[in-house]
């Protein structure tokens, strides 16, 4: 027996040990390192069949999400990172080229929805009447974009002007508007001229009224007060003309001799200014007048200036009288304090008052320090302690007490000194066991509620005449070029907000302020539509990985559709303009006009123009007919939703039609009905063509007793049984609706 080893053990013990531990060196390999089985070979967690569903139908809608991204860098000026350097843009299409990021990963490609392929209308809405924003912004209308399908739009509008809007700060604005039977903006009026001259010939320049010579020199205005009472009866200009505002600026052309020419300068600024000169010039003449004498006194020669000292007679500003107070002379007495005696008074008793504590506290033991302080004279107390000992107040007044009833913390004393006396607040303390919860806790627990008042109140006046009305709409052939519209018409062409394209000055004009704002959005819409018919009818090479059907894969991958060009069809746009706009015929105009100069189709126009009411049907222009808008077509997705899908009675289940896995299903069942539970829950299964082989609908009472986590594991079994048949099918229903989309109520 070697020396090392223990003396109660066998001779053979130490060779079975060590063959042992060659063996498990053997299975165990070389070592893993400091960081074990961080460097091991992971496998990745098994998906679940609903997450499967979900990852395809995300798929679905990055396809289409890529191609919108397409369309918008078409209509999207190229960004300089300096001035005038721009650098090549990336298109999403080009990840599927042959060799691209996509290809080289080997992603999983998914075809779009059918419902992205059918026509989605673009539409603005603009509220009927002026909304109160916050303090510093003027009243004015405010406008909603919104996307649906081209049926849909009528429906859209109605629940827009319903008590469940697709967004509910809508409501809000309603809250907020000028009705026109609440308070209305007060009209403050500024005079911004100074005589009756200076009106007139602003209004000459301006064209609004004729220029006439005066013919009587009494008629100009006298001076004094004579000249505002000569200004205040002359009868008022009659002009058509709204009030001109100083400093407006216009988009009018006005004639040569205006004084908004660069070269004129207006005879009442000249005239202002000349004024204003001759007035300081007196000022100045008045102050000079008094200085100057003293300084010419004080020159005695050329190079030789005297200067001035306080003369000896001169009356000094305070004095000492004869007893020695500081006295002004000419009587008048500096005003002292009113509480001066009595801060005097109060000083003294508060030193008292500390004199006294601290003899006290030297003649006590430090140990067992108490000091009492007593109410000052004449001051009435706010608490009083009773003949029971109680602290009350003397007017009857009761503290109110805590909704919740809590013990008062006068009833825990930390030192023997300290809250003898329990303080009684007129209730008895409720114990913790008894504490009631306070009906307030109750409401705060609960959802907030939004309640509007003015929006309800107005909901029934709304059906006469809909407080969102639309006022421009475009209709495209596919929903991702519906997409690009609408996000790019929400701002300029570089992102800027609307209302920052104005001057601040301007944005303070309450009249001019709303027309330019709808203009500018009017406008952005109108060149989106023409530049969107410039790139379908091919100019600039097109749109590339547009999409005009799901089962391409996008135009310009792999060589598709470049060598056909987009149908007609395709390329047609129905634009709808609000009969309520004042300016709808020169709108309608402009989109003509600009229809065949700019695109200039061979077909034909690609602007189809169309009258709107305030509840979104449209009208042919000129003849005023009617226009039904078009239903959609029957697609893959809605068949899906119409079908009848078999599910449980209580919970969705699928079956599969193979025998031997039914077979399987019902012993699970048998077996599951065996555990007797509390817990009743009815099941039902059913073939994919609906035929029921097992449930309540098959004529016989089989509802089955399950204890909660069994039917929790029959019920998720089922689960996954049902989305691992219909995998396409869900994701297809669910890439179909889109979060951008608006739904009919």
């Amino acid at each position: 027996m070697s020396r090392g080893l223990p003396p109660h053990w066998a001779p053979g013990v130490v060779s079975e040990i060590k063959q042992k531990l060659q063996t498990e060196t053997q299975t165990q390999g070389r070592a893993l390192g400091r960081k074990g089985l961080l460097y091991l070979q992971k496998t990745a967690p098994s998906v679940k069949p609903e997450e499967k569903v979900r990852i395809t139908a995300r798929r679905m809608l990055k396809a289409e999400r890529d191609e919108r991204m397409d369309v918008t860098h078409a209509l999207t000026p190229v960004k300089q990172y300096m001035p005038g350097f721009t650098r090549p843009s990336d298109l999403r299409s080009s990840n599927w080229f042959p060799g691209g990021s996509y290809v080289s990963r080997s992603k999983v490609y998914e075809s779009p929805v059918e419902d992205a392929y059918l026509p989605y209308t673009v539409f603005i809405l603009e509220s009927r009447y002026n909304i109160r924003f916050g303090i510093g912004r003027v009243d004015a209308p405010h406008y909603v974009y919104g996307v649906c399908l081209e049926e849909d739009l009528p429906a859209v509008l109605a629940r827009y002007n319903s008590s469940n809007p697709p967004d509910r700060s809508l409501l809000e604005f309603m809250d907020n508007a000028r009705w026109p039977d609440g308070p209305q903006q007060r009209k403050e009026t500024v005079k911004w001229w100074d005589s009756r001259e200076e009106l007139q010939e602003a209004l000459e320049a301006l064209g609004s009224v004729k220029a006439s010579a005066p013919t009587d020199a009494a008629a100009k205005p006298k001076a004094g007060k004579q000249a505002k009472l000569a200004f205040m009866a002359l009868p008022r200009p009659q002009s058509t003309a709204q009030p001109v505002r100083a400093f407006h600026s216009s988009s009018a052309r006005h004639v040569g001799g205006s004084y908004n020419d660069d070269h004129v300068v207006p005879k009442f600024y000249v005239r202002h200014k000349q004024d204003k000169g001759d007035e300081n010039e007196k000022q100045l003449e008045e102050d000079s007048s008094s200085l100057m004498p003293h300084l010419s006194d004080s020159i005695l020669s050329d190079d030789l200036v005297a200067s001035t000292r306080r003369l000896a007679s001169k009356i000094p500003t305070d004095l000492f009288n004869e007893d020695g107070v500081l006295v002004h002379p000419s009587g008048f007495v500096v005003p002292t304090p009113s509480d001066a005696t009595e801060r005097k008074e109060r000083e003294r008793d508060l030193a008292q008052q500390t004199a006294a504590v601290a003899e006290r506290v030297l003649e006590e033991d430090f140990s067992d320090v108490s000091a009492e302080t007593s109410s000052r004279r004449g001051k009435v107390p706010f608490e009083v302690r009773g003949v029971d000992g109680t602290v009350t107040h003397p007017s009857g007044f009761e503290p109110p007490t805590a909704a919740d009833e809590f013990e008062h913390s006068g009833n825990h004393t930390v030192d023997s000194h300290i809250g003898e006396q329990p303080l009684t607040l007129g209730s008895n303390p409720v114990p913790g066991s008894k504490r009631g919860l306070h009906t307030s806790a109750v409401v705060r627990a609960q959802e907030v509620q939004w309640d509007f008042q003015r929006a309800k109140m107005q909901q029934p006046a709304t059906k006469g005449g809909p407080f969102w009305r639309p006022l421009l709409t475009l209709t495209v052939s596919t929903r991702p070029i519906a997409l690009s519209l609408i996000r790019l018409a929400r701002s300029g062409p570089t992102g800027t907000p609307f209302h920052a394209l104005l001057d601040n000055d301007d944005k303070k004009c309450r009249i001019s302020f709303a027309n330019r704002i709808r203009s500018l959005r009017l406008r952005r819409m109108q060149n989106l539509a023409v530049e969107m018919g410039q790139v379908l009818n091919g100019m600039r090479g097109g749109v590339i990985g547009l999409r005009l059907s799901p089962d391409t894969m996008g135009r310009g991958i792999g060589g598709e559709g470049l060598q056909d060009p987009i149908p007609f069809d395709k390329q047609q746009i129905q634009v709808g303009v609000a009969k309520s706009f004042g300016l709808a015929t020169e709108l309608k105009e402009m989109f003509r006009q600009r229809d065949s100069e700019e695109i200039s189709a061979s077909n034909g126009p690609v602007f189809e123009m169309f009258d709107l009411d305030d509840h979104g049907n449209r009208f042919k222009t000129g003849t005023g007919e009617a226009v039904p808008w078009r239903a959609a077509p029957e697609t893959k997705a809605r068949r899906i939703m119409q079908g009848a899908v078999p599910v449980a009675a209580s919970k969705p289940v699928a079956a599969s039609e193979d025998a031997a896995e039914e077979e399987e299903e019902l012993e699970l069942l048998e077996d599951v009905a065996d555990d007797q539970s509390p817990l009743p829950h009815p099941f039902e299964l059913a073939t994919s063509k609906g035929k029921v082989l097992y449930g309540p609908k098959d004529g016989q009472e089989r509802t089955l007793e399950l204890k909660p986590m069994l039917a929790r594991r029959l019920v998720q079994r089922r689960l996954d049984s049902f989305h691992l048949a219909k995998e396409q099918s869900l994701a297809y229903v669910l890439a179909t609706r889109h979060k951008q989309v608006d739904l009919p109520a």
